[in-house]
């Protein structure tokens, strides 16, 4: 008998080799460990405002035009996660990356953003801060993603015919195609693989695991809810508002050398504006290795580091400085 057997392969079938355009899933949100916590996302919280007609870049790497490989044409949140549609440029380099894609060589995909609202909460021994609001401000193209779910879309797959002379076969590809949706329901769900692997003997449908997932969630949900009430933080050295003081401070001080600088400031003291960008990087986890000096502090202002906090510290205090220095206007019409 001939039936039809579904052919998944890597190659992303809404890629369109004529108009250089694909679709991805740039974030669903995952967590990220960083340096003391575990970032997360809420894509509800997203500003899409500056990510249609921003730059897809070659690892995040944005010191010249080389490094663009092409814009976003259009962003939006969807229950999977944060869509988009690339557009790549028409030069050699777009051209060998979008070749890439297409082959599934390079899959990896990673957003960079900025933040304005945290969310802090306890989960187990975990401290987890939830960007709560946050904008995207560009897409790259990278070999390791720091959302294993971020990928390049699928559209409708490719089938092929092929003759199978039992239908058991036919039923073992049917209950391996839901496993892998199992699967991806419980990456997704940020689910164990022991919770997978007990749906998966149970036989399960994925209807049935994803009704299962989102009870999971829930009651993992209501259990972080009752421990972030009793939880009491009375003083963290590693939240980005308390180095962002300290680290501005120092250098506030270095323009100013009658400035009294305060014992925790002290630490950062005497370090130039590209040794604090390195800091920052590090403490986000990305990477300064080989990294040019005048690079840091680029790729500091354009990623998840809290540098553009440092800066906005130092900068203020020199203004309060210079407002408190200025003389007063109503006393010399008094005088």
């Amino acid at each position: 008998m001939t039936i039809h057997l579904r052919s998944v392969t890597p190659r992303p079938s809404t890629l369109d080799t004529a108009s250089r355009t694909v679709e991805a899933i740039v974030s669903t949100g995952a967590d990220t460990p960083r340096a003391g916590y575990v970032e997360r996302l809420d894509l509800s919280g997203a500003d899409l405002s500056r990510l249609v007609g921003g730059p897809v870049l070659d690892g995040h790497r944005s010191e010249t035009t080389r490094d663009q490989l092409g814009i976003i044409e259009a962003a939006e949140v969807r229950p999977e996660g944060l869509w988009v549609r690339i557009k790549f440029r028409s030069n050699e380099a777009a051209k060998a990356v979008l070749s890439d894609i297409a082959d599934g060589t390079l899959r990896g995909l990673s957003v960079g953003y900025t933040v304005q609202q945290w969310a802090e909460a306890r989960e187990s021994n975990r401290r987890v801060r939830t960007a709560a609001k946050w904008t995207p401000l560009e897409v790259s193209v990278v070999p390791i993603p720091a959302d294993p779910s971020a990928h390049f879309r699928n559209g409708a797959t490719q089938m092929e015919n092929e003759t199978i002379e039992t239908a058991s076969t036919a039923a073992t590809a049917t209950r391996a195609d839901m496993n892998r949706e199992i699967r991806s329901i419980g990456q997704l769900a940020n689910l164990s693989a022991d919770w997978v692997d007990s749906q998966i003997d149970a036989e399960a449908t994925p209807e049935a695991a994803r009704a299962a997932a989102f009870a999971e969630m829930a009651q993992r949900q209501e259990q972080t809810r009752t421990r972030s009430a009793r939880i009491e933080i009375t003083a963290d050295h590693t939240d980005p508002q308390v180095i962002a003081e300290r680290a501005g401070e120092a250098l506030f001080a270095r323009s100013n050398p009658a400035h009294d600088l305060s014992a925790p400031a002290r630490q950062y003291a005497g370090l130039t504006i590209p040794e604090v960008a390195r800091q920052c990087l590090t403490r986000s986890g990305i990477s300064t290795t080989g990294a040019a000096t005048e690079s840091l502090v680029t790729r500091a202002l354009h990623s998840t580091s809290d540098f553009p906090l440092i800066l906005g510290d130092a900068v203020n205090r020199e203004l309060r400085r210079a407002y408190q220095a200025a003389p007063s206007g109503i006393r010399q019409i008094a005088r």
